[in-house]
């Protein structure tokens, strides 16, 4: 399952982006069993990165996806509860 999302300027910095990626954690987690949750995101863009490690994602590198500087982003579920213990990197 691969998502993404733009939010209009008009409609940043309202808690929009940490709602919607809060519910689709609380889906995957309880409904899914997904394991993890990765994320990817441009290395300059500061609003992502803060908005991934306010909920609780840590950085496990640097990846190239189209030949940007991309950054990704763990979440990790400990047999369907919410834990993230950044010793679980992959």
């Amino acid at each position: 399952m691969v998502m993404g999302y733009v939010i209009d300027p008009d409609w940043q910095h309202k808690g929009i982006a940490t709602e919607v990626c809060t519910a689709i954690m609380e889906y995957a987690g309880n409904y899914l069993d997904f394991p993890r949750l990765n994320a990817l995101t441009e290395r300059e863009n500061a609003a992502s990165i803060a908005l991934l490690e306010k909920i609780g994602f840590f950085c496990v590198g640097e990846t190239h996806v189209t030949g940007s500087r991309t950054l990704r982003y763990v979440y990790e579920f400990c047999g369907g509860n919410h834990c993230n213990h950044k010793e679980n990197k992959i």
